[in-house]
C-alpha cells in the first residue's frame, strides 16, 4: 500500500489511495467535490493518466494510449441510448455545461481538453517532456 503521509505530511486528508493491478496510486480526495460535475469516468480518465506519467510516459502518448486502451462507453456518455443507466445523470450534465459555455465530451481527447479547462488536469514540464498530472486542490470548487 501507498504510504503518502510519508510523502507529504497529513497526506491522507489530500489523498485516498487506490489500488490498480497490484498497484497503488494516490488519488485526490477533492475529486469528490468535482463528481456530479464531471461525466461518470472522470475518476477514471484521470488515474489513467497518473499511471501514465509514474510510468514515465509524456502527454501525447498517453492521449493516443487512452483511446487506444479506454472504452469511451465507459468514460463518458454518446446519448444514443436513453436507456443508459447514466443517460439522465449525463444529459443533465451537458446541459450544464452548454449553460456555461462548455462542451460535452464527444472524444477521450475532447474529454481531457475538458479537465484541462476545468484544472483537474494540468501539463507539466519535465525536462524536454510534458505529462498530464492531476491538480491536488483543484480551484475553484464547483
Amino acid at each position: 500500500m501507498l504510504d503518502t503521509d510519508i510523502l507529504i505530511p497529513g497526506a491522507d486528508q489530500l489523498f485516498e489511495t487506490v489500488e490498480v493491478n497490484g498497484r497503488y496510486f494516490p488519488m485526490p480526495v477533492s475529486f469528490r467535490e468535482w463528481v456530479p460535475y464531471t461525466p461518470f469516468g472522470t475518476g477514471r480518465l484521470i488515474l489513467f493518466f497518473i499511471m501514465k506519467s509514474s510510468d514515465g510516459i509524456a502527454m501525447n502518448q498517453a492521449i493516443r494510449d487512452a483511446i487506444l486502451e479506454l472504452n469511451p462507453k465507459e468514460l463518458y456518455c454518446d446519448f444514443s441510448d436513453p436507456g443508459d443507466k447514466n443517460y439522465e445523470r449525463e444529459k443533465r450534465i451537458k446541459s450544464l455545461y452548454e449553460a456555461s459555455g462548455y462542451a460535452y465530451p464527444r472524444s477521450i481527447y475532447g474529454f481531457v481538453q475538458l479537465l484541462r479547462q476545468f484544472g483537474l488536469l494540468i501539463e507539466v514540464k519535465v525536462e524536454d517532456h510534458i505529462y498530464l498530472a492531476s491538480v491536488l486542490r483543484p480551484y475553484p470548487a464547483p
